[in-house]
């Protein structure tokens, strides 16, 4: 096998782990987020905007995650029509403002419950990552200049996600602050 040949599987199967590794970090939050009654209600979609078609390679690897969360006793499905308040979990693997994945997490509450799928895919589901997001670490909460329309209120905090290594600092770092934010 020629050099460059080594180099490209070497490459996949380093991206093969690492996006592993971003799998068991979003699992860790999905599971201990749910363990404390909040439930998803896009189901397990992270994803969009994504293409399997041969002429289109740019969009053949995820550039973001995103999972959503609300605190309700309703099906999943059902949830999201009755909910103000959304939290929310983003890895963004190539974000523009940035020179390296950075994890991005939070509340926002709507001005009038209802789905918050228009303000989350216009403001934070893209592969660039989010306007307002202009450096990797955010340790304590901030809202963004200025909040999209039907938004009341944003806060997010931010990291790189190599920062996110084991089960105890995800928990102390994303979903503790999280939750206080939930039942606030």
């Amino acid at each position: 096998m020629s050099e460059l040949g080594v180099s490209a599987v070497e490459a996949i199967n380093w991206l093969t782990k690492f996006c592993g590794d971003v799998s068991r970090l979003v699992t860790t939050v999905e599971d201990s987020l749910r363990s404390r009654g909040c439930k998803n209600p896009w189901g397990g979609v992270s994803f969009w905007q994504r293409s399997a078609a041969y002429y289109a390679p740019d969009r053949w690897i995820p550039r973001y995650l995103c999972r959503v969360y609300v605190l309700t006793d309703s099906e999943e499905q059902d949830a999201q029509a009755t909910q103000k308040r959304w939290a929310f979990f983003l890895v963004y693997l190539s974000p523009k403002l940035l020179p390296e994945p950075v994890a991005l997490w939070g509340v926002l509450s709507l001005v009038t419950p209802g789905n918050a799928w228009a303000v989350m895919d216009r403001w934070l589901i893209g592969d660039d990552g989010p306007p307002f997001l202009d450096r990797l670490d955010v340790a304590s909460w901030e809202t963004a200049a200025r909040c999209p329309e039907g938004v009341e209120s944003f806060l997010y905090r931010a990291c790189p996600v190599v920062e996110l290594r084991d089960s105890k600092m995800v928990e102390e770092k994303v979903v503790n602050p999280i939750w206080e934010q939930l039942n606030r």
